[in-house]
């Protein structure tokens, strides 16, 4: 099976668990580079599906589609109202089963981070998310934007407002906020090859005020400070080009010409790469 591990999780004592979009690096946790999700979940429950998925990897070995599915994934309601559920890729259908239904369940708000997104499914939801009256922002990475198979310009085509970052260091968050109070995180780029053949987790958590919050303020930050200069949004019928989004690695990226990454992945670093050059 050509897949990868692409989990970022750790299990503690069965107590708690650890998770998100970033890896133990020196660009995610060590110097803090670039844009990422964690989150220390405090709850035995979480902890055992999170321990028993880890099992199945660790101790006998299976891995992708091989892995055995979870005999009950009903959600985990605690007595605040908030709604938890868990899901692993590929047995447990994340793309069908939590990306689709999170982004049906949406009727004002859905804001997104996102490193890839490249799954047709995903990118038709959120076009019919607009079309239903539902304001939908992305912020987009650099190096993903250039791929063939990204969505973001069709996305802006079909009236979702994108903004590409600017920054040295990715977009690396795989993370959604729901009119402001449900959220969806972990490992899981919106890809087939994350649904349907790597190792990933998603966490999806439904009315929480004070979590949607604090992840709306975290967004809102990074989306003002890729505000367009004029002031405008960065949907093509606000003006801009999307043809002109930020390079990887490009004199329009801040420090990523003085930074030392290949951040286009050319072979070439800094000065020596042609995005950087101002001829």
């Amino acid at each position: 099976v050509n897949s990868i591990m692409h989990n970022k999780f750790i299990v503690v004592d069965r107590k708690k668990v650890w998770l998100g979009s970033a890896n133990i690096s020196h660009t995610d946790v060590g110097s803090e580079y670039n844009a990422n999700i964690a989150m220390v979940v405090k709850n035995p429950e979480i902890a055992r599906i999170y321990s028993d998925e880890f099992r199945q990897m660790f101790r006998h070995g299976r891995f992708s589609s091989l892995k055995n599915p979870r005999a009950e994934q009903k959600p985990l309601r605690f007595a605040d109202g908030t709604i938890v559920e868990v899901f692993f890729s590929p047995q447990d259908d994340p793309m069908n089963r939590a990306i689709l239904e999170f982004i049906r369940r949406a009727k004002r708000s859905l804001d997104i981070s996102m490193f890839f997104l490249t799954d047709t499914k995903a990118a038709t939801a959120l076009k019919d998310a607009v079309k239903r009256g539902v304001k939908v922002r992305l912020i987009y990475d650099a190096l993903a934007g250039s791929h063939a198979a990204s969505k973001h310009s069709w996305l802006r085509d079909q009236g979702v407002d994108v903004r590409v970052e600017n920054w040295g260091g990715k977009m690396h968050m795989k993370a959604a906020i729901s009119d402001g109070t449900d959220v969806l995180l972990g490992s899981l780029n919106w890809s087939a090859a994350g649904s349907m053949k790597n190792d990933e987790n998603t966490l999806v958590i439904r009315h929480s005020q004070v979590l949607g919050g604090e992840m709306l303020t975290y967004f809102t930050s990074l989306w003002d400070a890729l505000a367009p200069a004029d002031g405008g949004g960065s949907d093509r019928r606000a003006g801009r080009n999307p043809l002109r989004d930020p390079r990887a690695e490009g004199i329009e990226s801040i420090n990523s010409c003085q930074d030392g990454i290949d951040n286009d992945h050319d072979g070439s670093i800094d000065a020596d790469d042609d995005g950087c050059s101002i001829r």
